[in-house]
């Protein structure tokens, strides 16, 4: 019908395992790292994984007390929505780059004062004492996660109502225009083979990757003198 939006199907097929390096497992590992990894997260898997933890009604704004389970039925699979208020990480890059401006500006203080009472000198070379640094990285890394509240939440499938054809697909067909929500008719299937076929195409990757270097000649055990 007029106005319809068109649909953009691509089939997704699991991959046959990479073995060995060659012209055809490297058109594998392309193809599997830079398009069908990423159109099975984009399109179905972390749409679905979305709208399941939506369906908890538990955000980082909305936290429960202590760990809660929520069970959602998608196609008749079950699928249960574990939620745990939790501190948000702080970035620790930005806590060391903070830190390092810290002790720059402590030194540039000793420096033009010439004395501070939190500064020891040791063989003409000026030192922090460790508690007081010990004392800033806990401020530093305090202020950080203050207001950080917020939730994790995982994704568990009851293997007893995971129909056995999903474990066994070799092949999808995926639809670009429509993303993967537990309200959409079959979703919970198309996730798990999702997951199945990402699963397959990850390990090629990684696969690939650990041939490739292999034929460098290095290792933990043999490594370089300089960067090769």
């Amino acid at each position: 019908m007029p106005g319809d939006q068109p649909k953009l199907i691509y089939p997704v097929d699991k991959p046959e395992p990479i073995k060995s390096l060659s012209k055809e497992s490297a058109d594998s590992y392309q193809k599997s790292k830079l398009f069908m990894v990423k159109l099975l997260d984009a399109v179905i898997i972390d749409p679905f994984e979305s709208s399941l933890k939506e369906k908890t009604g538990f955000s980082d704004d909305a936290r429960p007390s202590k760990e809660t389970v929520t069970n959602v039925a998608v196609d008749r699979i079950n699928f249960s929505i574990y939620t745990t208020p939790s501190t948000k990480r702080p970035q620790y890059a930005k806590l060391y780059d903070s830190l390092v401006k810290y002790v720059t500006h402590v030194e540039e203080e000793h420096q033009r004062v010439g004395r501070l009472k939190d500064i020891s000198v040791i063989d003409s070379e000026p030192c922090i004492l460790i508690d007081l640094l010990f004392e800033k990285i806990q401020s530093l890394r305090d202020e950080a996660t203050e207001g950080k509240e917020g939730v994790t939440q995982s994704i568990d499938v009851d293997p007893k109502t995971m129909p056995d054809d999903i474990k066994t697909a070799t092949a999808m067909a995926v639809n670009a225009t429509q993303f993967a929500k537990i309200d959409v008719e079959g979703s919970g299937r198309l996730y798990l083979i999702a997951k199945e076929i990402k699963k397959a195409h990850q390990e090629n990757i990684t696969m690939f990757e650990t041939l490739l270097k292999a034929r460098s000649g290095f290792s933990k055990d043999n490594t370089p003198a300089t960067t090769e």
